[in-house]
């Protein structure tokens, strides 16, 4: 082979090479949508309780829709901000995004060792995942939307070992400094990772009251719906996941950018 045939393969080999580069660097920025066939939910806890009734779990009837297989990527936000400048670290009120937005990133528009391109995109408030779905033409996965497709039974036979105690013990791990890629984690019996192990994510109504009244005056005599007693008269006691999820999005505002709190989108 001469000098010239020579460079020419290289060449070849080369463009091969980038080419598969740029294949994988896209593979999560075309992330797929999983359908998920229509059914039904149980709710987690009551819808009321008074004295002398059983507690009462009704079924929803979740119809049929469309969710990311993953996470929304650093990546993906990325192209998302610098289309939409306005959602830019620097330029969002604070009334869409709390003072931590996107603080992992090394800059406005680029994302620096903290935030892995193919890492699942933090610190972002539910005003702006919501605008980056719409961007999409997708949407925020309702909670209903989101617990049912991330219900422990959707695990049988892809995890080894009980499904409700492998979720229990990722909550109970620090939040790592940098996060994994997405797709790290074990997929549902249809194809959908990092619903657990990876971060908590947003929901299209992640503040609805899904554990009912505050009745801590005694008025409503509704004590079993709040805080940790809902998790006590649970559909499953055993569920203790559920509940915890329940109660953080309880806890959070709109405009929160958390650093174990992504996204992904639905339609």
């Amino acid at each position: 082979m001469d000098g010239r045939n020579g460079f020419m393969a290289l060449g070849s080999i080369l463009a091969l090479v980038a080419m598969a580069t740029v294949a994988t660097q896209t593979s999560f920025a075309q992330s797929e949508m999983r359908s998920v066939a229509a059914g039904v939910q149980r709710s987690f806890v009551p819808e009321r309780l008074a004295p002398g009734m059983a507690p009462v779990f009704p079924e929803i009837q979740v119809d049929g829709f469309k969710l990311d297989q993953f996470p929304v990527t650093n990546r993906q936000f990325l192209e998302f901000v610098v289309g939409n400048p306005k959602w830019q670290r620097g330029q969002v009120p604070r009334l869409f995004a709390e003072s931590v937005y996107l603080r992992h990133w090394a800059t406005e528009a680029r994302l620096g060792k903290e935030a892995p391109p193919d890492g699942p995109v933090v610190h972002v408030s539910w005003f702006a995942a919501k605008a980056y779905c719409a961007w999409r033409k997708k949407r925020l996965p309702t909670t209903v939307e989101w617990e049912y497709a991330a219900d422990a039974s959707q695990f049988l036979g892809t995890l080894t070992g009980d499904p409700g105690e492998i979720i229990l013990e990722w909550y109970g791990r620090p939040t790592p400094d940098v996060q994994p890629n997405v797709g790290s984690t074990p997929a549902t019996a249809i194809g959908v990772h990092d619903l657990h192990g990876l971060v908590w994510e947003w929901t299209q109504d992640f503040n609805s009251a899904m554990s009912g009244d505050d009745a801590r005056d005694g008025s409503a005599g509704e004590r079993g719906l709040f805080c940790g007693a809902a998790a006590l008269g649970g559909a499953d006691p055993g569920a203790y996941a559920t509940f915890m999820r329940i109660a953080f999005r309880s806890s959070i505002k709109g405009g929160f950018a958390l650093g174990n709190l992504g996204f992904r989108c639905a339609k």
